[in-house]
């Protein structure tokens, strides 16, 4: 009887130290599963090697988005 509460308590103690870093690498995997698979990062020397004047230029020279002429941003169709 005294193994089976000595087991238990390292079972329960190996659980509360160990519980932390599983939920935070459940929570990691989640995030990184949610992301784009392509995200795009426009520097400023984009804008300077594209002649930009404004985000809605630099938005027109990535494959897949538009901007029409009263400036809404949509995706096409690739």
């Amino acid at each position: 009887m005294k193994w089976f509460k000595f087991l238990t308590l390292v079972i329960l103690t190996f659980m509360l130290l160990t519980g932390p870093v599983w939920a935070q690498e459940a929570k990691e995997q989640e995030e990184q599963s949610s992301k784009s698979t392509s995200e795009v990062v426009l520097t400023e020397e984009d804008f300077q090697k594209h002649n930009c004047d404004n985000v809605g230029d630099a938005l027109q020279t990535l494959s897949g988005v538009s901007v029409n002429s009263s400036g809404e941003i949509s995706l096409r169709d690739v």
